[in-house]
């Protein structure tokens, strides 16, 4: 993780514990590049990204639905997919991961309804942490992926 792919409000873990960056962090690890021998502010070597996951996914609201992925219709294979949907100027957008083993695969892909006709774009980057999607959905929407208080099960 690069300080260039964050922005105020991203999700980080401090010292294990999930916390948003604000301004107050940003003058902190800034002193601290100064004068690295102060302990008693947060350094930036002391953050880490957090890892995408199925309880991020259910706290930001996705919902969960199984997808049979075998391409033959006689045999099955279920995987589990998070779906998140969004409106842009009027047009319906929506991510989906693909879970594997509780973690998202390499699997994501950004999908858009124009004029009654779904298309998608499997992103040729992995989508691995938290604010690496806050900063997706803020490029695309203008408005911060919050966190919900719902969340989504998956049968």
């Amino acid at each position: 993780m690069e300080a260039n792919e964050l922005r105020i409000g991203n999700l980080l873990s401090f010292s294990g514990e999930p916390g948003a960056i604000n301004a107050g962090f940003i003058h902190d690890c800034d002193y601290w590049n100064r004068n690295p021998e102060r302990q008693d502010v947060v350094s930036f070597e002391n953050v880490e990204p957090i890892t995408i996951n199925e309880e991020w996914l259910r706290k930001f609201n996705f919902k969960c639905y199984m997808k049979n992925v075998s391409g033959n219709p006689d045999k099955e294979h279920l995987v589990r997919r998070w779906q998140y949907k969004f409106f842009v100027n009027g047009n319906e957008w929506w991510f989906d991961f693909e879970v594997d083993q509780q973690e998202p695969t390499n699997f994501f892909w950004l999908n858009w309804n124009f004029g009654g006709v779904n298309h998608f774009v499997h992103l040729p980057r992995k989508i691995k942490y938290v604010h690496e999607l806050q900063n997706l959905f803020f490029a695309l929407t203008g408005e911060e992926l919050e966190l919900k208080t719902e969340s989504s099960t998956c049968g």
